[in-house]
């Protein structure tokens, strides 16, 4: 049928596949495992924004085309990007409550610092409103979180 559709075979019926895969594979999958993974994820997405925003910065270009902010100044990096690193910020306060080592407590810190930063370079207002009450919240419900606000 992907023909009649003017669709390719290596389209949508093979991403369904795919994503069945994914799900049968993952069957084996702990939460503690899953949650390290989105981690990994998040922190590796972190990363590679910050060096994609470190260059932005120094050719003075954006992620996006809508750079110029009607309050002035300019938008590094897309509101999607400060999205998904809102996400990274919010993973590594809840590694740092989850985790007794110092060391990796310093590690999830580091990213949540890269996180931070980066979600700072999109000038997202929503974004930051919504970590503003999820802050709240972390910081009502974890008592680390709590202690060190």
């Amino acid at each position: 049928g992907h023909e009649r559709y003017g669709e390719s075979l290596v389209s949508q019926p093979v991403r369904l596949v795919f994503y069945a895969g994914l799900a049968a594979a993952m069957t084996e999958l702990t939460a503690r495992q899953g949650f390290r993974l989105v981690t990994f994820g998040l922190y590796t997405i972190a990363v590679w924004q910050a060096i994609l925003a470190a260059y932005h910065i120094a050719t003075g270009t954006s992620q996006t085309p809508i750079s110029i902010l009607s309050t002035g100044g300019s938008r590094v990096l897309s509101l999607t990007t400060g999205m998904f690193l809102g996400t990274a910020l919010v993973a590594a306060i809840v590694n740092i409550e989850l985790d007794a080592s110092t060391r990796r407590r310093l590690v999830h810190g580091f990213f949540g610092a890269v996180a931070a930063v980066g979600t700072v370079l999109a000038y997202g207002r929503t974004t930051f409103i919504a970590l503003a009450v999820v802050f709240v919240f972390l910081a009502w419900t974890l008592p680390t979180t709590r202690r060190m606000t």
